[in-house]
């Protein structure tokens, strides 16, 4: 018995050394209402800005109005929480994407195995296209994985995924004004974007994700992870919040 608990102590320590929570409470220190962005990149040049939300740098002037600070969201059996980023504040007739970027590293440890990017969405309305993503640059360029929605009709919307040029689509409807749990791993091991919408959460990594795609010869993934983008805009109103960015399954849902 006693080598039994020792081997079930020793598989749990293996597992909280590899299951590594690199990034959680993207919002800390903020307060509701507050503007996202800390800072501004304006050059190629400039310095890193590390662990905090910055304007992304952009080759025309960016007047669309970047995110807000919200309240919390939770999701039943994940157990990240915090503040979060609310969508919308786009004056009537204005048009334009803000980028904002979370900058990680200057450097290329992200850039082997896989790694998780969860977080928890509700959205009231959509607009088109990708609303948070991978970027190979810590000021906001070279996305290479990324989630997006569209419209299907009133009833609901769907999620696509991207990896590069390469994208998948959904299927399946979802419901606005309800809690969705989305994780999207990016595996340089197997070449491949995937993303995982309300999985269960009890019975470990699914088998078959809600959506994958493969890299091709001209969409290979080889350039590390240096920052997570967030896109605010026209005709998306809602939150994303509770955003962990990990290296495994277990790390992205662990409490």
């Amino acid at each position: 018995m006693k080598k039994i608990f020792a081997v079930l102590a020793l598989a749990a320590m293996t597992l909280s050394i590899n299951a590594q929570v690199i990034v959680k409470d993207f919002f800390a220190g903020y307060t509701v209402g507050e503007k996202l962005d800390k800072g501004v990149y304006e050059e190629k040049g400039d310095e890193i800005m590390p662990n905090q939300w910055n304007q992304a740098m952009s080759s025309s002037e960016m007047t669309a109005p970047c995110c807000t600070i919200g309240e919390g969201l939770t999701y039943e059996g994940y157990n990240e929480g915090g503040l979060s980023a609310q969508f919308g504040g786009f004056p009537e007739g204005e048009k334009g994407t803000h980028t904002s970027v979370y900058s990680l590293t200057k450097g290329k440890e992200y850039a082997k195995g896989a790694y998780y990017l969860s977080a928890v969405v509700n959205f009231t309305t959509i607009g088109k296209g990708d609303f948070i993503g991978l970027a190979a640059s810590f000021n906001g360029g070279g996305i290479r994985a990324n989630v997006s929605t569209i419209k299907a009709g009133r009833a609901g919307f769907q999620f696509g995924v991207g990896l590069m040029k390469l994208k998948g689509q959904g299927t399946e409807v979802l419901d606005y004004n309800k809690p969705h749990l989305v994780i999207l791993k990016l595996d340089y091991a197997n070449q491949c974007a995937c993303l995982y919408v309300d999985p269960d959460l009890s019975a470990g990594e699914p088998e078959e994700p809600y959506l994958k795609v493969e890299a091709d010869i001209e969409n290979e993934l080889k350039h590390p992870i240096r920052g997570i983008t967030l896109r605010n805009r026209p005709g998306f109103k809602g939150n994303i919040g509770s955003m962990r960015w990990t290296d495994s399954w277990d790390a992205a849902i662990a409490k």
